[in-house]
């Protein structure tokens, strides 16, 4: 459980940097996702490392995948934050950049740790989905959960990482 937050806000000081810096490091856990194809849920073993670029501008952020025998997948993506235009950008490697909004109910405490609240849009089977995302990042512990539907009040599961920081 997370302690009780302060809202984002620059009175508060909480800059990106106090969110990369709570982010950085490895982390263990696992990826349950709802598979769309028998509508059920699945989880595999996840490793996570997030590294700060250099000049302090976002994340990278590294996953592993154990998905089943001999069968190790890997993928990775940028991560920036900026509270006065309330956005985070993700660039998955590849492919082109996704904003979403950080949404008024996020609460960060000014070392970097506690809820970020993210909507946005994206494509679904060809269909096009509201995104809520949520970041729960504590000093040992993350999860991102993300849920997407036709509407913002009508979102669904779609997945949920759990990590532990390992030390």
């Amino acid at each position: 459980m997370l302690p009780a937050v302060t809202h984002w806000t620059t009175q508060n000081a909480v800059r990106p940097t106090d969110v990369y810096a709570a982010l950085r490091g490895s982390w263990v856990g696992t990826l349950e996702y709802r598979d769309y194809s028998d509508n059920k849920r699945y989880r595999i073993a996840t490793m996570l490392r997030v590294s700060v670029a250099k000049d302090g501008s976002g994340v990278t952020m590294r996953f592993v995948y154990d998905d089943g025998p001999e069968k190790i997948e890997q993928s990775k993506q940028t991560v920036a934050v900026d509270f006065a235009a309330k956005t985070y950008t993700v660039t998955p490697e590849g492919e082109s950049a996704r904003s979403y909004t950080i949404d008024a109910a996020s609460r960060v405490q000014a070392d970097g740790t506690g809820r970020l609240v993210l909507k946005g849009e994206a494509q679904e089977n060809d269909k096009p989905v509201v995104v809520r995302y949520t970041l729960d990042i504590g000093k040992d512990t993350l999860r991102m959960t993300r849920t997407t539907g036709p509407t913002i009040g009508k979102t669904e599961f779609r997945n949920e990482y759990r990590f532990t920081r390992v030390r």
